[in-house]
């Protein structure tokens, strides 16, 4: 790279600074700066022609535009019922609705769904899947259902999960635990512990496994697909490394905790080409892990179909 800088250097200095030092008839230096500053304001110029125009998405087809517009949807504040049941930074724990999000019925199921947003994005579909069952939702930003993580968490999601496991789930009809999150290698010994303590009160918890991510936002991967007649190119983004991870906590779910195990790459990946559609024309995620509303149904139809919370 220095030696790279250094031929660029020399270059520029020889055939640019050199000549225009060099110049027989000078050029005035009203001349220069107006050049100067057309230059300076040309990208600029760009920058607010996209911005007035959404970009220009007339550059793109039809079906194109529409699979971007997916991305980060406006409605996904409202599926993870934000502010209530899901908690970000800009909310403190006595936010949370524990008369709302908490609400058992009684003589149904009542099931909980527990976690960051990754269980967060699971809910719309449950509700629209399974109408007869009761879904509590505790959920926040960035908050793996386990008790101890080896860096600092965000007050609201301590409090969260210490509430949910010591304090709510001991005394509560629950059968049934849905334990999402946005897992990472090493994080079995705090799966471990959460899972035998939901046991314990006598709940059955279901581990759903690493959803497939991608290294930038799907919609955006598709539309470039579309546009470029490329519909290999999202699965060169897709990311690789949690495919040994999946496999181990679906072995650790079946031969040493002995809990239902809900893997994503095994539903969405059967061939090793994940799905990328929930329907034709809606991408299963809205970013690079978040499913869609559409995402979140279809994965649901998938538990019921596999009698996951049976």
């Amino acid at each position: 790279e220095g030696i790279t800088a250094l031929v660029v250097a020399t270059l520029s200095w020889r055939f640019i600074e050199q000549p225009f030092r060099q110049a027989k008839t000078p050029i005035p230096s009203a001349r220069v700066f107006r050049v100067a500053a057309l230059c300076a304001c040309a990208p600029v110029i760009a920058g607010l022609v996209f911005l007035l125009f959404d970009g220009i998405p007339s550059r793109f087809t039809p079906r194109a535009v529409s699979v971007a517009s997916y991305i980060t949807h406006g409605e996904t504040a409202q599926r993870y019922r934000t502010g209530t049941c899901f908690l970000t930074s800009d909310y403190t724990f006595s936010a949370f609705r524990k008369d709302t999000c908490l609400h058992q019925t009684r003589g149904a199921e009542n099931v909980l769904v527990f976690g960051d947003s990754h269980a967060a994005h699971l809910e719309s579909g449950l509700t629209a899947v399974f109408p007869a069952v009761n879904f509590l939702q505790a959920t926040a930003a960035g908050c793996k259902p386990v008790l101890w993580e080896p860096f600092r968490r965000p007050d609201e999601c301590i409090q969260l999960v210490n509430y949910v496991l010591r304090d709510f789930l001991p005394s509560s009809n629950v059968k049934v635990v849905i334990l999402g999150g946005h897992w990472r290698d090493g994080d079995d010994a705090e799966i471990e512990e959460t899972v035998r303590r939901i046991q314990s009160l006598g709940m059955t918890p279901i581990l759903m496994g690493p959803i497939p991510e991608y290294d930038s936002a799907l919609p955006r991967l598709l539309a470039l697909s579309i546009q470029t007649s490329h519909p290999e190119l999202p699965g060169q983004h897709r990311e690789q490394n949690l495919v040994a991870l999946d496999r181990k906590l679906a072995f650790l779910s079946e031969h040493r905790w002995h809990i239902k195990y809900f893997s994503f790459a095994d539903a969405l990946c059967p061939d090793g080409r994940c799905r990328e559609y929930a329907t034709p024309l809606v991408p299963l995620q809205e970013d690079a892990t978040h499913l869609t509303g559409a995402g979140s149904r279809l994965v649901a139809e998938i538990l019921k179909q596999d009698s996951v919370l049976d």
